[in-house]
């Protein structure tokens, strides 16, 4: 579970870095959205797997 919680926020900072790469005019507004884009598929997936993490995260018995 902390694996994907530390995924989804680094993708959330990623998104930021992309505003300012935008706001820098280093990419194109085109550019800006496909990434956004796949990085929304991205944080949707990373919120679908956290609120289903018992179906695939086997607690390790001592």
């Amino acid at each position: 579970m902390s694996k994907l919680s530390d995924a989804d926020a680094e993708q959330y900072e990623t998104q930021h870095w992309i505003e300012v790469a935008l706001d820098c005019e280093l990419v194109s507004m085109q550019e800006r959205d496909l990434i956004v884009t796949a990085y929304e598929n991205i944080n949707q997936k990373l919120n679908a797997m956290m609120s289903k993490a018992t179906l695939f995260c086997k607690i390790a018995k001592k």
